[in-house]
């Protein structure tokens, strides 16, 4: 099997380890607003990783306006919808702690969002960079996959369920390390 192929398992097999320990962990309610706080605040990384940037970013101009809508657009409107989610909870959220829990994932993983978009556009510029580089950026998904694997049962023993709302952005942060070391190590070398 190829490497592609490896990587795309290896990140399906993390999405699937994450939902099962974080289904037996805490309550099926818990659950389901971390899953939802999650696929919201990681839509537009999901639709950059999947659609735009694979058929967007060889193109230099294309590269260029990337950039900048991630450095600054997508920075700005990811704080503005925090601002806005944040300042307007009261009206947004009923007493019930379930809502409570899902807004403050969403509030954190928006801030994880700009770090996975940052650590997207990172892959896809060393990916498209030379073509030796596509299997090391494979095999760095395999490493990224099994070391965010290891942030669930982390951070449930910190701090049990509430800890788990920071579960996107400490994979987000994580993989955007991971890449930003590789290009720094590209670059010196």
């Amino acid at each position: 099997m190829n490497p592609s192929l490896y990587s795309s398992i290896s990140l399906n097999f993390t999405n699937l380890t994450w939902r099962l320990m974080i289904i037996n962990s805490i309550s099926k309610e818990l659950s389901g607003a971390l899953f939802a706080g999650f696929a919201f605040a990681s839509f537009i990384g999901s639709f950059f990783y999947n659609i735009v940037g694979p058929i967007l970013f060889d193109k230099k101009k294309t590269k260029q306006i990337l950039r900048f809508l991630i450095d600054y657009i997508l920075f700005f409107l990811i704080l503005s919808v925090w601002f806005i989610i944040y300042f307007f909870q009261e009206n947004l959220i009923s007493s019930n702690n379930i809502d409570m829990f899902f807004y403050d994932t969403i509030l954190i993983s928006l801030l994880g969002s700009y770090f996975m978009m940052k650590a997207h556009y990172l892959r896809f510029e060393y990916f498209f960079l030379k073509t030796v580089n596509q299997n090391i950026v494979f095999r760095l998904d395999i490493v990224c996959s099994f070391l965010i694997i290891l942030i669930v049962p982390i951070l449930f023993l910190i701090g049990e369920a509430d800890a788990l709302k920071y579960s996107y952005l400490a994979s987000s942060f994580l993989t955007f390390i991971v890449f930003f070391l590789r290009t720094r190590i590209n670059n010196d070398s």
